[in-house]
């Protein structure tokens, strides 16, 4: 588990009037720096999932497939959290099988 930096840190990487001044902002095992915004949350397989292959120009679009599935671009992030997608442009490719987490568990488990 990485550590959260101390203030005096945070202040040095965001100036005193950067609304992300009071972000927790953790670094990795590997020195890197990264935003400890939310925990992510685990979506659990649902027998309400489906499947989908990705086609040609949805390659490397979580939004498009989120916007087909869902209605909303915005939840592009549950099809790579469900699909343990760390970056869309080099791991989501045409004829990928991925799966569309059930929009109705997500509303209920995950969503605030």
């Amino acid at each position: 588990m990485a550590e959260t930096l101390p203030v005096e840190n945070v202040t040095k990487i965001f100036k005193q009037t950067s609304r992300y001044k009071h972000t927790n902002i953790y670094e990795g095992p590997d020195g890197s720096f990264y935003f400890g915004i939310w925990k992510v949350p685990t979506i659990e397989e649902n027998p309400y999932d489906t499947f989908y292959t990705v086609k040609f120009s949805e390659a490397r679009r979580l939004e498009k497939i989120a916007f087909m599935k869902y209605g909303n671009v915005n939840l592009w992030w549950v099809l790579a959290l469900a699909n343990n997608i760390l970056d869309p442009f080099s791991e989501l490719s045409e004829g990928q099988v991925i799966r569309i987490p059930n929009l109705a568990y997500i509303i209920s488990q995950i969503l605030p």
